[in-house]
């Protein structure tokens, strides 16, 4: 008998499960073990299926030694064990309120169970063979039941009446489940196919040829959007609820999968492979985010309603509880902040005006790698320069923050700042002399203007030399300050008694800081008498 068909047996006889180490190696490609909180020991079996309360308090193990067992959550104690099956348990669930429990069996029942006091309330027949699964509806009235007589069954919870079965797969039922919102169920099973059906009427929605192998468990995302399936044929599947329209394939198992369940927050899937090995991926890409190694093959798993814990059941009779390093947040590993450095240019660093600048930085991630590329730059002046690695910059005058900044895939922002002056080039002023008119006569006052730019804009606060040599040789030499239209205004009176008639000559420079002085400017006027 080979290894896999020896494990296809091993779904409907417990025994060898249980006994027969071929079933449950260790995967060695997992990363690590879980971080285990609790492992609760008391089933005499192998245990089948878990549930979490609602309220987070309390797991219930579904186990082949014919048990219930109710365990809390904060120490592993063990509660209560509930007994009433004749066969093996396969199935459970919580009810909505956390105030019942449902169970399936190899019995060919389903048994409601008072969570209270462990008192058996009823028990459902109407199955013709093992039930594989059982969920409650998210209000609570109704159960699904799904059984190798390859029927799904409605009951009511009120009074354990058959409302409906669910009629049009091949084989064998081996998981159903409920759509968030209550309106359909789906399932999953042997003839390898995942139907749909409206709970309302019965109607069958679709029955899509799913996997290349039996369909070993199925679970609607918390959206009610997507549901995913997993198969025997070593992959998981995420299909559209609308239309059945497959979304997306996670492969990478080394063994069949047996178990598929989301987080609460719909952000991660967490699965279980006959490898013995757990592992978790971002439902919304397919990545893997953990893989744990078990001791023991896992036959089903479930998050706590805030996705901090996980609890599985595992074939060595016991039952686990560990801590989800994904956090309660779901569906990411922890995220570390990347690092960003600026390697040139150093801090304060100067450069002129037309200078072309070159900027490089250096950036890494803990679980991104190298994101130097994704290096953003800008100035506190010119706004974006760019992004990458490395790059080069003209930058107006001044003194600039530079910024170089990076996001990790995880939305975390890393940044870092130097300063960079830009200095203008010393450009040479120019100005130019003029008289209000061409020619004075005795005593009229000559009106001098210097106009003092830069050769494009006028430039106040200048310091304008003016000197008058008269026609006999006397010099008058005067100051004044350029105005904010860049002109210095000087004022001379004629004495041509004193210093003769003629030809007067008129010279002047400006001078101020940060510019080279302007050249000598000439002018001439004529005095008559």
């Amino acid at each position: 008998m080979n290894h896999l068909l020896m494990k296809r047996i091993a779904c409907w006889l417990p025994a060898i499960v249980a006994g027969a180490q071929l079933l449950t190696p260790i995967n060695a490609r997992a990363q690590t073990a879980p971080n285990r909180l609790w492992v609760g020991t008391g089933h005499a079996s192998s245990v089948a299926a878990v549930a979490y309360s609602p309220d987070g308090t309390m797991v219930v193990s579904a186990s082949f030694d014919r048990t219930l067992k109710l365990w809390r959550v904060a120490d592993g104690l063990l509660l209560r064990t509930f007994s009433g099956h004749t066969a093996e348990v396969r199935a459970v669930a919580f009810s909505p309120d956390g105030s019942t429990i449902v169970s399936g069996s190899s019995d060919w029942t389903v048994k409601l169970w008072r969570v209270s006091d462990g008192t058996l309330l009823r028990t459902m027949t109407g199955h013709t063979d093992v039930v594989r699964s059982v969920a409650f509806s998210p209000d609570g009235s109704m159960i699904a039941s799904g059984s190798q007589d390859s029927r799904v069954n409605l009951w009511r919870v009120s009074d354990g009446v058959l409302i409906r079965t669910l009629a049009g797969n091949a084989n064998w039922v081996m998981s159903v489940a409920f759509s968030p919102d209550g309106s359909r169920v789906a399932s999953g099973g042997v003839d390898r196919s995942v139907t749909m059906w409206r709970v309302s009427d019965g109607l069958m929605l679709y029955h899509v040829s799913a996997h290349g192998d039996w369909v070993l468990s199925v679970a609607f995302s918390p959206d009610g959007g997507t549901l995913a399936s997993a198969a025997m044929d070593f992959t998981v599947k995420r299909w559209r609820v609308s239309d059945g329209t497959l979304v997306q394939t996670l492969t990478g198992f080394a063994d069949a999968v047996n178990w598929v369940t989301y987080s609460p927050d719909g952000n991660t899937l967490l699965t279980a492979d006959w490898s013995s090995t757990l592992k978790m991926f971002r439902a919304s890409d397919g990545t893997l985010l953990q893989a744990y190694s078990e001791i023991s093959l896992i036959n089903a798993a479930r998050f706590s309603p805030d996705s901090a814990k996980f609890v599985y059941g595992r074939s060595d009779y016991q039952v686990v509880l560990a801590s989800n390093p994904l956090g309660s947040g779901g569906g990411s590993p922890p995220n570390n902040a990347p690092t960003v450095s600026i390697t040139s240019p150093a801090n304060g660093a100067s450069y002129l005006t037309g200078a072309l600048i070159g900027f490089s930085g250096a950036a890494s991630d803990l679980e991104d790698g190298n994101l130097s590329g994704n290096i953003h730059w800008s100035s506190s002046i010119n706004g974006n320069l760019g992004t990458g690695a490395s790059l080069s910059a003209l930058l107006t005058s001044g003194t600039h923050t530079i910024t170089a900044s990076v996001t990790d895939a995880g939305g975390l922002t890393s940044t870092t700042t130097i300063t960079v002056t830009v200095q203008s080039l010393a450009s040479t002023l120019s100005n130019l002399v003029s008289t209000d008119k061409p020619s004075y006569a005795n005593r009229e006052r000559a009106t001098i203007l210097a106009s003092v730019s830069d050769g494009i804009n006028s430039i106040a606060g200048a310091t304008v030399t003016t000197t008058v040599t008269s026609s006999k040789g006397i010099k008058t030499t005067m100051t004044a300050t350029s105005g904010a239209n860049g002109v210095a205004v000087f004022y001379y009176t004629i004495n041509s008694t004193k210093q003769g008639t003629g030809v007067y000559a008129i010279s002047s420079t400006a001078t101020k800081s940060g510019y080279s002085a302007s050249p000598v400017s000439s002018a001439t006027f004529l005095v008559t008498k």
